[in-house]
C-alpha cells in the first residue's frame, strides 16, 4: 500500500506538537528548579543541625538539640498556611508570579540565615531570628510546592481535545481549555 504524501496541515501539526512538547518540558524544568531550592534548604538545615545547635543555643543547655529540631519542625507547621496564601495569590495573579515570589521569599530568608550573627554576638536574639527565618522559609515552601505542582500540570495540558500523540490521533483526551490561563 503506497504511503500518502505529508500535507502542509500534517507538517504544521507536527511542528506545533514538537513546540508544545518543548514548552511543556521547559515549564516542568522551571517548576522543578523551584522545588530543588526548597528541598535543598531542608537538606542543608538537617546536615548542619549540629552547627546551628552550637551557634544559636547555649552549649550548657541539655535541650539544645531538641530546640534545633523544633526549629526544623516549625517549617513544616507553616507549610499549610503558605500553601493557602500562595494558592489564593496564584489564582488571582498567576502561577508564575506566585512561584517567583515564593522562591524569592525563600532565597531571602536563606540569605538571612547565612549571615545571621551567632548567640555569642547577639545573645538569644540569634535563636529568635533563626526561628523567624525558618517560619518564613516554611511559609514559602508551602506556597511553592502546591503552586509548582499546579503550574506543571497546567503547562502539561494540551489545548486540543485530541491526544497530542502522533500514533493515537483518535483517542480523546480531556481538554484543558476550560481552565483559566495564568
Amino acid at each position: 500500500m503506497p504511503k500518502e504524501a505529508p500535507t502542509v496541515a500534517s507538517e504544521t501539526q507536527l511542528v506545533r506538537e514538537e513546540h508544545s512538547l518543548g514548552r511543556a518540558a521547559l515549564n516542568t524544568l522551571k517548576g522543578c528548579l523551584g522545588n530543588l531550592v526548597e528541598w535543598y534548604d531542608v537538606y542543608t538545615y538537617t546536615v548542619f543541625a549540629t552547627y546551628f545547635q552550637n551557634q544559636f543555643f547555649s552549649p550548657e543547655d541539655k535541650n539544645s538539640r531538641i530546640y534545633v529540631y523544633a526549629v526544623f519542625a516549625i517549617t513544616f507547621l507553616m507549610r499549610p498556611l503558605g500553601s493557602w496564601f500562595f494558592g489564593r495569590w496564584a489564582d488571582r495573579h498567576g502561577r508564575r508570579y506566585a512561584l517567583t515570589f515564593s522562591v524569592l521569599v525563600m532565597a531571602f530568608a536563606s540569605l538571612v540565615v547565612a549571615i545571621l550573627p551567632s548567640r555569642d554576638q547577639i545573645g538569644m536574639w540569634a535563636a529568635a531570628l533563626l526561628i523567624i527565618c525558618r517560619i518564613v522559609q516554611g511559609f514559602a515552601t508551602g506556597g511553592e510546592y502546591g503552586t509548582s505542582a499546579t503550574y506543571m500540570s497546567e503547562a502539561a495540558c494540551h489545548p486540543s481535545s485530541t491526544s497530542p500523540s502522533l500514533v493515537a490521533r483518535s483517542s480523546p483526551r480531556p481538554s484543558c481549555s476550560s481552565r483559566p490561563r495564568h
